[in-house]
């Protein structure tokens, strides 16, 4: 006979089968985002109560508010652009009452298919420069390196106010890369050239397609737009301040 489990804490367990949750890659392929729907009839939980996904990953996390529960509403920004990017996501539903009581709660679930094909990689490595982090780009797909002789420089660069100042540098030098390379033909065809994705990232951002080698003006106008849009998209500005703020509430603290 099956041992009956009692619940002490009187939280509503919402099942996974009333979450349902998609990921989707972003345009540029460096930010997922995702869809998410909720069913919370008949648990008789409170109209007034909010509802929160949070999504995490490894020692990163990522809140979303989707209204309450008389009138789940999910947010228009749906972005992961706070979470560690090297696999899948976790969500969690959680019912909050005015109190900050947690009134439900889902288990977490984990994308099964999650596709982690990265357009930029972030791998540690040991870097004979000395430096802390490092990108290669050159013949191959570019990858972000961080040392990995440098304690919790992983865990450190998958934060907020280090993508902030770091992803932005990495997307000016590939893209450099790519506009001075007067050898490279965006229409050749050939699916395994990384480049590729690169030059259709610039054109979904700007609308407009990379300029011919000769016109070494329009193509460096290109790259500065495509950096722009980049930093608007995602927000790289409050992400920035978002990092500011989690220092300083911790140094509040120390």
């Amino acid at each position: 006979m099956s041992k009956r489990r009692l619940n002490y804490t009187g939280r509503v367990r919402i099942d996974a089968q009333r979450v349902s949750i998609s990921v989707e890659k972003s345009t540029d392929d460096l930010f997922d985002s995702f869809d998410c729907e909720i069913n919370l009839e008949d648990l008789q939980l409170p109209s007034h109560c909010e509802v929160y996904v949070d999504a995490s990953r490894i020692n990163t996390r990522q809140r979303f508010n989707f209204g309450t529960v008389g009138s789940i509403t999910p947010p228009e920004d749906r972005v992961l652009n706070q979470l560690d990017r090297s696999g899948a996501p976790s969500f969690e539903v959680k019912i909050v009452d005015n109190d900050s009581l947690i009134r439900g709660v889902s288990p977490k679930i984990t994308i099964a298919d999650y596709d982690n094909d990265s357009l930029l990689p972030l791998k540690s490595t040991s870097l004979p420069s000395g430096a802390v982090w490092q990108l290669s780009n050159g013949d191959e797909a570019p990858v972000l390196w961080v040392n990995q002789d440098s304690p919790g420089a992983m865990e450190t660069f998958r934060q907020p106010l280090f993508m902030s100042l770091i992803l932005p540098e990495c997307f000016r030098q590939v893209l450099a890369t790519i506009i001075h390379d007067r050898d490279y033909d965006p229409d050749d065809g050939d699916p395994t050239n990384w480049k590729h994705r690169w030059v259709s990232l610039g054109k979904q951002l700007t609308g407009v397609d990379l300029p011919d080698p000769d016109g070494e003006d329009d193509r460096q106008e290109w790259a500065d737009g495509c950096m722009a849009k980049f930093c608007t998209q995602h927000e790289v500005i409050g992400l920035f301040n978002a990092g500011v703020d989690v220092l300083e509430v911790g140094n509040d603290h120390s």
